[in-house]
């Protein structure tokens, strides 16, 4: 038979997942970006006839947003407009969003943010799992004097995609996140795991490690809760 510690310890560790299970629920509500190339070298001056592009495949459905990696130098108010269109023969656009150049931050400021994304949000592409798009960004009233940047990566990055300027291939990916609706926990899960272990040494690249981490640490807070409040439920 199982000792009292024993018991407890099975109770602090199931309430412990199941804590975890909410996290992953509430993350996956928020939406984390499963589709990404987040490495950058590289900017490009985006203004006049300009346009810059990426290629990607979707990863999950109900695409609802991309972010990329913008910024300005000096001031700029100008529209910047995304297109997201289907790939590889694109007939029109399937999303246009325009945001004001005055949003990004002005990389000549010596009061700024350093490497901010900026999102474009739209409605959910039900049916994007799988499905290969081409985005691109323009901002033609932008002038080669105040252009706006745009952050990419001068090698091969996204084997998946293609960078593009105008008609023309990138020798590069531009970095950018694609974000999907109600991703759910599983997916949600195997990010993380993804991002906490890519590129790390041994312990730190193997999943068991976190996940072994990640219930250690929640039975322990689960313990310390149930400890503290045990007078005030006697």
């Amino acid at each position: 038979m199982l000792t009292t510690f024993a018991r407890e310890l099975l109770v602090d560790l199931a309430l412990a997942l199941a804590l975890l299970m909410i996290i992953l629920l509430a993350l996956s509500g928020i939406g984390l970006p499963l589709t990404a190339q987040t490495t950058f070298d590289q900017e490009i001056g985006l203004h006049s006839s300009l346009k810059v592009g990426q290629s990607f495949v979707a990863e999950a459905d109900s695409l609802y947003r991309l972010d990329l990696l913008l910024a300005r130098r000096g001031p700029n108010s100008q529209p910047v407009v995304l297109h997201l269109q289907a790939a590889p023969a694109p007939a029109s656009d399937e999303v246009t969003v325009e945001i004001n150049a005055s949003l990004l931050e002005d990389l000549s400021s010596p009061i700024r943010r350093p490497h901010v994304y900026r999102p474009f949000t739209f409605s959910p592409l039900s049916g994007s799992a799988g499905k290969k798009f081409l985005f691109y960004v323009e901002s033609p009233l932008s002038t080669a004097e105040n252009p706006v940047l745009v952050e990419y990566q001068s090698q091969d990055a996204y084997p998946e995609g293609e960078g593009y300027t105008n008609s023309a291939a990138l020798s590069g990916d531009l970095a950018f996140k694609a974000y999907y609706a109600g991703a759910g926990p599983v997916p949600t899960a195997a990010l993380l795991l993804t991002r906490l272990t890519e590129q790390r040494p041994f312990p730190l690249s193997e999943n068991a490690f976190y996940v072994i981490a990640a219930c250690t640490c929640l039975t322990l807070v689960v313990r310390l809760v149930r400890t503290l409040c045990s007078p005030l439920l006697n």
